[in-house]
């Protein structure tokens, strides 16, 4: 069952029509009611940019969609104390219902978690840099069967020379960007090096990373705190990588590549 949560809170101006800030100084003027809130993954609990929430009432419906802040925001004119129909959706999720009470002069709350159905293929974004056996580097979509890529052995700790035996290109609508280094799609198949808090290395795919973690850097020999994972829709390019040698990475046997400087592994079957 999908986790929906609902509240109203307690801003009202009336006969002031202002919502001030925490010095009191009038920052929003409120015609009549606010909703707004978060749409958020229900199995990370990582905020979904662009998703859209439908608020209908009395043969009229309001659309918006969640922003960079991750918020979504109304100014409904013709609110009254009424009840609203709700609906939060985002692609590839199932759409949750909901209803709100719209009270005048008064910000609104109403956030809700959305479940996710589809699983793409595990890959990175078009346009990512992928380290080369001899040095530099070059974007994902110019890889070729037998290219020689940049591998890492993390037993030994030691770079090793990997070639690519298998690429594919996939359409997905959604990938999730990682402290705006790299796009990658996959939340159930595809590995990433990280450390844990408690300071444990291992592989660990997409969906279960979160901002108590942080991802390897091979070239730099240094570990990244992630900060801020976003989700992001739309239709993106994203090309799976197979590699040689193979290394155990304690869930499969793929070969790891470095892609914006950080070590993937092949995606899990």
């Amino acid at each position: 069952m999908n986790d929906i949560s609902s509240s109203v809170t307690s801003n009202s101006n009336t006969g002031k029509n202002f919502v001030g800030d925490s010095q009191g100084i009038p920052t929003v003027f409120i015609p009549a009611g606010v909703l707004r809130g978060e749409i958020k993954d229900s199995s990370s609990g990582v905020p979904i940019l662009d998703a859209s929430v439908t608020a209908s009432y009395d043969g009229h419906s309001l659309v918006a969609f969640t922003n960079s802040n991750t918020v979504y925001n109304y100014q409904m004119a013709f609110a009254g104390s009424e009840d609203y129909s709700l609906s939060a959706s985002a692609p590839q999720y199932n759409t949750v219902e909901g209803s709100i009470s719209i009270v005048m002069d008064t910000i609104n709350s109403w956030s809700a978690s959305l479940t996710y159905y589809y699983i793409p293929p595990g890959c990175v974004l078009n346009g990512a840099e992928i380290s080369l056996a001899g040095g530099g580097d070059t974007q994902v979509q110019n890889l070729s069967v037998g290219s020689q890529i940049m591998s890492y052995n993390i037993t030994s700790g030691s770079f090793v020379r990997g070639t690519v035996v298998g690429i594919t290109v996939s359409n997905v609508t959604q990938v999730w960007e990682i402290d705006g280094i790299v796009g990658v799609s996959g939340r159930h198949d595809q590995p990433l090096y990280v450390q844990l808090q408690n300071g444990t290395d291992e592989w660990l795919v997409l969906g279960k990373l979160n901002t108590t973690m942080k991802v390897f850097d091979p070239l730099n020999a240094t570990w990244l705190p992630i900060v801020n994972i976003s989700i992001l829709n739309g239709t993106f390019a994203v090309y799976d990588i197979s590699a040689a040698p193979a290394f155990p990475n304690g869930t499969t046997h793929g070969g790891d590549y470095i892609a914006n400087g950080l070590l993937f592994d092949d995606k899990q079957a």
